[in-house]
């Protein structure tokens, strides 16, 4: 039986990379962390819910305070998010969203941990 949860990790890994290269290669045209790229959100999103792949069953509740927190952490960006932000290229358009993603991992991992037994 094929489990997908087992290549959540490699996904991300090649969404990560596939989207450093695109930010760098149109952070010319529309500015650094343009909110035009979207990749660099795509990637946070997919760390957000990176434990969750092939553990737990998500409510629509857990999907939703899952993106909500990801928001969050992207929107007020607590250390070292911000230091993050300013790296130069594609690098820094998403390590502060994969930062976001780490942050909000950490909490919804447990808050399912502690609400799914």
């Amino acid at each position: 039986m094929l489990r997908l949860g087992a290549y959540y990790p490699h996904a991300i890994f090649f969404c990560l990379i596939v989207g450093i290269w695109a930010s760098s290669r149109v952070e010319h045209l529309w500015g650094h962390d343009s909110q035009r790229i979207v990749i660099d959100e795509v990637v946070g999103q997919m760390i957000t819910f990176g434990m969750a792949a092939g553990r737990y069953r998500l409510s629509a509740i857990s999907i939703a305070l899952g993106f909500g927190l990801f928001r969050l952490f992207d929107i007020v960006k607590p250390f070292p998010i911000r230091r993050l932000e300013r790296l130069k290229g594609g690098f820094g358009v998403v390590a502060d969203d994969v930062g976001a993603g780490l942050y909000a991992l950490a909490v919804l991992t447990l808050v399912l941990r502690y609400t799914h037994g």
